[in-house]
């Protein structure tokens, strides 16, 4: 098993309306969908990734203070909004 992480987020705790810059550890990112859950598992919000991107940003509006999980493909990392 790879314990390397695939995916890198920045900031991993943020405030409403901050932007979280999400990255690929490697060149760029194999799956192309996207997906945030909040604690309850309650989608959050999904979208696509560009195709040959290695890095995307988004702004942290409509959440609630809380631990939310970012999904890429098998990729899970969480990051809190207080």
């Amino acid at each position: 098993m790879n314990s390397q992480k695939r995916v890198i987020l920045s900031p991993r705790q943020l405030e409403l309306y901050e932007t979280l810059t999400v990255r690929s550890a490697t060149e760029t990112f194999n799956e192309i969908n996207y997906s945030i859950t909040d604690e309850a598992g309650k989608l959050m919000r999904k979208g696509a990734i560009a195709n040959g991107s290695n890095e995307f940003k988004l702004c942290i509006v409509g959440f609630k203070s809380g631990v939310y999980q970012l999904s890429i493909g098998q990729t899970m990392e969480h990051f809190t909004v207080i």
